[in-house]
């Protein structure tokens, strides 16, 4: 599982560190974590540290904002900047706006693309709308803005429904999912458990905002012994036939195996640093 890491642009401590924070991704954030801070001071913060340009950029949703515009950005597209994550959008049209302002004054060669995120239930029931866009390439659900939107309480069981829309909608259009950011960084019990729990339900990648979280993701082991173990063992027998040109069907360890199920054990060998099946 892949990690994306929220680094607030207004605290210079946090983006001094950002290149070398060891995570996946790295989202610099001008919407949330900025608060009332002079958003040119956050922009000019990241321009001073010279951070990666294959950085997101969270930015500020400005559609229903009077005489708001996006002219904020260009410093950093001029920089060459050209990947966002884009908060609190209702309808894609929302998107296309900005779409459209940031293509024009892209880097020559930049190829615009943006993770959305999910913030409120009527996203969720337009979410077909945002994965159908060639720019977006991942979507994301925001939980606690999800939450508050819903009027309900921020627990496992409440965002289940949600995450699981999120997730299978999104996998209908070849998607990336990542999935929600957790306030935990407490207990390391719940938060493998949490991790553990978006692996299994097939989500791609994971919103992380301490460092604490990320040593955690990292280190986590998303398979058993005993599954890799099993993996390592129908690979072998689908080897010995000459690859999965000439498998249908095995029962192994008293385990039936089709075809359908090659992708998942594919993924726990390449997640393990094991060679994938071959394809004959």
């Amino acid at each position: 599982m892949k990690s994306y890491f929220f680094i607030p642009a207004n605290k210079e401590k946090f983006l001094q560190q950002a290149a070398k924070i060891g995570s996946d991704e790295v989202i610099l954030d001008l919407e949330d974590a900025i608060h009332n801070t002079n958003l040119e001071d956050a922009i000019a913060n990241i321009l001073h540290y010279n951070l990666p340009i294959h950085s997101y950029l969270r930015v500020v949703n400005l559609f229903n904002v009077i005489n708001g515009d996006y002219k904020y950005l260009i410093p950093l597209l001029k920089k060459g900047f050209h990947r966002f994550v884009f908060p609190k959008a209702e309808r894609l049209i929302e998107i296309e706006e900005f779409v459209n302002f940031v293509s024009k004054n892209l880097l020559k060669g930049s190829k615009l693309s943006i993770i959305v995120l999910i913030e409120n239930p009527k996203s969720l029931y337009f979410l077909n709308e945002f994965t159908q866009a060639d720019y977006v390439e991942a979507i994301g659900l925001g939980s606690h803005d999800y939450c508050e939107a819903m009027g309900m309480e921020h627990t496992a069981e409440n965002i289940l429904w949600a995450r699981m829309k999120l997730l299978n909608i999104a996998k209908v259009f070849e998607k990336k999912t990542i999935d929600i950011a957790s306030m935990n960084i407490d207990s390391e019990k719940e938060f493998k458990e949490e991790c553990l729990d978006g692996i299994s339900k097939g989500f791609n990648a994971k919103f992380i905002i301490h460092p604490w979280q990320l040593n955690i993701l990292k280190n986590l082991s998303a398979f058993s012994k005993e599954e890799v173990l099993f993996a390592v063992k129908v690979k072998n027998h689908i080897d010995k036939l000459g690859g999965v040109a000439k498998f249908s069907i095995a029962k192994i360890d008293g385990r039936i195996v089709e075809k359908p199920h090659l992708k998942r054990i594919n993924n726990i060998l390449n997640s393990t640093g094991y060679e994938t099946i071959n394809n004959g």
